[in-house]
């Protein structure tokens, strides 16, 4: 994983941890609803 992340941009890795943040963040808003 690390190796592969040194490959990615600057761009490309922000795009990723937006993602994964809004991952977390769905999930955890249907986790609470349920």
């Amino acid at each position: 994983m690390a190796a592969s992340d040194r490959s990615l941009s600057q761009k490309q890795l922000t795009e990723v941890m937006a993602l994964m943040a809004q991952d977390l963040d769905a999930g955890e808003y249907s986790f609470r609803t349920k």
